[in-house]
């Protein structure tokens, strides 16, 4: 069996609207906030199809398991003179989650089945629909592919000459709690607006 190894990142968000008291405690921590989520069986959409989250039942104190299932027709030949037909039937892949973020920071490993789909992909649908479903949420999730730095400059090396562009992404942390300084400059001017009054 081949998995792909990826990680997750966890980005803290403030949720609610601009007008919500900013400093609300956390009500979930780095390492409970996939615990939770991947804790539940869901319903995602990849590529236009429909795939199943389901979770298996606990490994230990910081690993999930679950499968990823997606169902698809297969044809049943008969005999020739009875007609053949599609039946469904569900592929699955499993799914290991190590919520503890110790070392190198909170991985996953995904079965890589083909007719479940390239593992990172449909990872980041169902990472996608996560986020997207728990708006109030105190965290972000983000997956990436682990990656060693001597693949990454073989991976150069074999293509020099053909690499025309390379985009990065960075998800910045907010080091310096620009909203936390934005929601105090706002009370502040609201504070001088209702004393003009």
């Amino acid at each position: 069996m081949l998995y792909w190894m990826m990680r997750l990142f966890l980005s803290e968000r403030m949720a609610g609207t601009f007008f919500d008291t900013p400093g609300r405690p956390q009500r979930s921590t780095r390492e409970g906030y996939p615990r939770s989520v991947f804790s539940n069986n869901f319903i995602f959409i990849h590529r236009k199809r429909t795939y199943v989250y389901t979770p298996f039942p606990s490994l230990g104190d910081h690993l999930l398991g679950g499968a990823i299932v997606r169902q698809h027709t297969i044809l049943i030949r008969k005999a020739p003179e009875a007609k053949s037909e599609d039946v469904p039937d569900w592929e699955s892949a499993n799914v290991f989650i190590d919520t503890s973020g110790d070392g190198d920071g909170q991985k996953v490993a995904i079965q890589d089945v083909a007719a479940v789909g390239a593992p990172l992909p449909v990872f980041r649908s169902a990472t996608d629909y996560i986020n997207s479903s728990n708006p109030g949420s105190d965290w972000y999730i983000a997956v990436n592919t682990i990656t060693s730095a001597i693949g990454f400059w073989e991976a150069v090396e074999n293509n020099r000459g053909k690499i025309t562009e390379l985009d990065l992404t960075f998800a910045a942390p907010n080091t310096w709690k620009g909203v936390t300084g934005l929601w105090e400059r706002a009370a502040t001017a609201t504070d001088r607006q209702q004393r003009g009054r």
